[in-house]
């Protein structure tokens, strides 16, 4: 039984013939009028019952009897059964392709719809992030001068370090400040053993003021270095 699934075919080969055995003026011939009638009720009857096309049991066969051996009627000359059958099975085939490829069109789609929605989420993820991360990050201000007295002095990158933030011998204290006015004494500062280690001028003995994050005591003295004369002199800061 040759059969062909019919939801793509909008022709069948009963309509071929019908279409076959009508004038151009669309009348139908008069010779095959009375057969013509009876395919055409017997298509109209079966219209909902068959979802398929069956070339063993269509209208044509009900109205004609079965096919003679080698032949197909309404399908043209040289047209086989076997020859039907091929190329339904081809068609089936294609009809599987193109079906095949129309949903993997759809998925791809879908794919391109998910991933570009991700890909907007994860943007939007990003910018709530670096924001954050905007909104919270320290501001660093470079302030290459500092004001006499103020608590917050840069070190200095080539006088020693041993003497830039260091208490000298004395009791006398000394911070980076701009130059002295003419009435601030200058001081030399000595070790123990009287040896000349850096010379400056005295800031300030006021002991409500800082010198490097500490208060200056009774007794001593805020002192800014203009001139490190050993700088590998090991002073030493006490608490």
């Amino acid at each position: 039984m040759m059969q062909e699934e019919n939801s793509e075919i909008s022709v069948s080969r009963v309509d071929t013939w019908l279409e076959a055995h009508k004038q151009k003026d669309g009348k139908v011939l008069e010779r095959v009028k009375e057969k013509y009638e009876n395919v055409l009720a017997a298509k109209e009857r079966n219209k909902n019952k068959r979802t398929f096309e069956d070339f063993d049991n269509d209208e044509l066969v009900e109205v004609f009897g079965k096919d003679k051996k080698g032949r197909v009627r309404a399908m043209g000359s040289n047209i086989s059964r076997k020859k039907l059958t091929h190329l339904g099975v081809a068609k089936s085939k294609l009809e599987q392709h193109k079906k095949s490829s129309q949903e993997l069109a759809s998925f791809k789609d879908e794919m391109i719809s998910l991933v570009d929605s991700r890909m907007d989420n994860f943007e939007g993820l990003m910018q709530a992030i670096l924001s954050k991360i905007t909104t919270k990050s320290p501001t660093v201000v470079n302030s290459p001068v500092t004001d006499p007295g103020s608590s917050s002095v840069p070190r200095s990158l080539h006088l020693s370090q041993n003497i830039d933030t260091v208490f000298a011998t004395g009791g006398i204290s000394h911070s980076l400040c701009p130059a002295p006015p003419t009435r601030n004494p200058q001081v030399i500062l000595c070790d123990k053993f009287s040896k000349k280690l850096a010379k400056g001028y005295v800031v300030t003995d006021a002991t409500s003021n800082m010198c490097h994050f500490k208060k200056v005591g009774y007794g001593e003295k805020k002192v800014y270095v203009e001139e490190v004369i050993d700088p590998d002199a090991p002073l030493f800061d006490p608490p």
